[in-house]
């Protein structure tokens, strides 16, 4: 099939809609400088609620637990946002602040974190500040103390510095949100696998428990009469109505046969209702098969509805590569997927 010119391929196949990924958001000091340097908290809580607002502006569910200035405020912050689940944790370091005030936020939260310390400007003024000004923009100060009860506590960890309107640390922080997003789809994913190995490629099979342990999806084995018994379902109208879709989206050559093009179109229905029946964000299959028997029909029969499903944001693969789906998964909740737009690619 080759492309149709002219298509609203958004409008023809939406998006599927996912959970966008939960940031758990604090930022904090150290409380002993506030009545030394009035002037001082104020300041950084105003840093705060501008990296609060950049946050908020993202495609992200934030949890801002806002300004900790102690232990026991942290402690506080760490229970909220164990509890909201999140899929990444950020650490505003305004200034110095001790290891202990964020370590039970890291501990309790099950999820990655970044450290962030974005001072307020691009440089200080040198020639006129005192310490409370000097204390604004320490941020970075207790970054290596951090780090390294981190490290001791088995915590994983990343950072970006910066100055607080510096783009290009912004961008860097933004590819971190992107990671989450793709933490955030295959902790919650529900990948079916259907059929069996291709033959002789030892490379493809996948550790079904390897996966759930280390991404926290669900592997669905399903079997190809499952697919079968929806395919028998599907109506001549229904067939025909997909038809006109697959028409809507490819110009069909020539040599395509009118019998083939509904068989492609059948199970490509049949497809649909089993990815809604078992809730799945892909499917990754392969039947062999021998003589023509009806389950060798249905897999040769599923590249149209495959390609459709993929292009809705559902990869759906060949030969068995459940390895694959997770790959094109994890792309497509970043942007990057191969999904069909305007103008479509070739089928």
């Amino acid at each position: 099939m080759n492309p149709a010119p002219d298509r609203n391929i958004a409008d023809l196949l939406p998006m599927t809609s996912r959970r966008k990924p939960r940031i758990g958001l604090v930022a904090g000091g150290l409380g002993t400088y506030w009545q030394q340097f009035p002037a001082l908290l104020p300041q950084l809580q105003e840093s705060s609620r501008y990296v609060s607002e950049r946050f908020s502006a993202m495609d992200a569910e934030v949890t801002d637990v806002g300004f900790i200035s102690d232990a026991q405020e942290g402690a506080v912050a760490a229970e909220k946002l164990r509890r909201a689940d999140c899929d990444l944790i950020v650490l505003f370091l305004t200034t110095y602040l001790t290891a202990s005030m964020v370590l039970p936020i890291a501990q309790r939260a099950g999820a990655p974190v970044l450290v962030i310390d974005l001072q307020p400007t691009e440089k200080m003024d040198h020639a006129n500040f005192s310490t409370g000004e000097w204390l604004a923009y320490c941020g970075q100060c207790p970054v290596p103390e951090v780090g390294n009860v981190f490290r001791r506590a088995g915590i994983p960890f990343r950072s970006v510095s910066g100055w607080l309107r510096q783009e290009s640390a912004w961008h860097r922080i933004e590819q971190w949100i992107a990671a989450a997003h793709v933490r955030a789809a295959l902790r919650q994913a529900r990948h079916g696998l259907m059929g069996h190995l291709y033959p002789g490629m030892l490379d493809v099979s996948t550790d079904l428990t390897m996966l759930p342990a280390t991404f926290g999806s669900h592997v669905e084995v399903l079997e190809f009469d499952d697919l079968r018994v929806r395919v028998d379902a599907v109506t001549e109208s229904e067939t025909e109505e997909r038809m006109v879709l697959a028409r809507e989206i490819f110009t069909v050559d020539a040599s395509v046969k009118e019998e083939d093009f509904a068989w492609g179109a059948r199970v490509s229905v049949a497809l649909d209702r089993l990815i809604d029946d078992f809730d799945l964000d892909s499917l990754a299959y392969y039947h062999r098969g021998l003589d023509g028997e009806l389950h060798e029909r249905i897999g040769a029969g599923m590249i149209l509805g495959a390609s459709l499903l993929t292009a809705r944001g559902i990869p759906a693969t060949g030969e068995f590569e459940l390895r694959t789906t997770v790959a094109q998964l994890a792309s497509q909740v970043i942007g990057q997927g191969i999904v069909l737009r305007d103008p479509s690619p070739e089928l």
